[in-house]
């Protein structure tokens, strides 16, 4: 997977549910690292542990939490992901 969707996941994560939350993330998806650069490559496998390891946390499915990052990534044009 591209890493500017992962860094995406991570901004979404990290800015509305809070660091520490997408540091827990990480942790149960089991990824061994908590950033992500948006010019790599990274496993796909990495990507989808993240989406559902944040979805598990957060109770919600995974299809509703990429609903809400399209919404948070249009509704903020001047972020750098």
């Amino acid at each position: 997977m591209h890493g500017l969707v992962n860094r995406s996941i991570q901004c979404f994560i990290r800015d509305v549910y809070g660091a520490e939350v997408w540091r827990q993330v990480c942790a149960d998806a089991g990824i061994g690292h908590a950033d992500f650069e948006a010019m790599l490559h990274y496993d796909d496998a990495d990507t989808l542990a993240v989406l559902r390891a944040a979805a598990a946390r957060l109770g919600r499915e995974v299809e509703a939490l990429l609903e809400d990052m399209g919404h948070y990534l249009v509704t903020r044009p001047e972020r750098d992901a």
